[in-house]
């Protein structure tokens, strides 16, 4: 039996599931040396309603600038695996957030991340929410964003 992680938001009920695989692609980013630096990239999946289903991520890349406490993910070589995916899945694949780490135990986001996921958010023409999942050492934090308004989720896990 497969495990999926999953972000439910409470006030709307809207879920993202994120695929196993990919949680623990990004777990394995986390920071738990004092000389481990930020990591990050694209989430990718499926859109169904109002809810997401992430399945797929980019992975940090040599022009990606990594910090201990800061990441700027470089577009061009994450959004060529961005759109080799989507060729990959028939167009299935769709950009549905972005993912980094934090080095503490249980993030939470930062001023800098709250404001760019709202410019983010406020960008999009399609009207969809974007999903945003920090991962931590010992947990992750995730978010919802449509709007410019930051929805935080509430993690839960359940069986496929």
């Amino acid at each position: 039996m497969r495990f999926v992680t999953g972000w439910l938001e409470p006030k709307s009920g809207r879920l993202v599931a994120i695929d196993q695989d990919v949680i623990e692609q990004a777990a394995g980013y986390c920071q738990k040396s004092f000389s481990a630096t930020e990591a990050g990239g694209l989430l990718m999946g499926l859109r169904r309603g109002q809810s997401i289903e992430i399945k797929w991520l980019t992975i940090p890349r040599e022009t990606d600038k990594r910090q201990r406490f800061g990441f700027v993910r470089e577009i061009i070589g994450h959004a060529a695996a961005a759109v080799a995916k989507w060729r990959e899945t028939g167009s299935l694949a769709d950009y549905v957030g972005e993912w980094h780490t934090h080095p503490e135990e249980h993030p939470t986001p930062s001023g800098i991340d709250l404001s760019e996921w709202s410019r983010q958010s406020m960008e999009r023409t399609d009207g969809w929410p974007l999903f945003f999942l920090i991962v931590g050492t010992a947990g992750f934090y995730g978010a919802l964003c449509q709007g410019g308004v930051v929805f935080p989720m509430t993690p839960i896990e359940f069986a496929t």
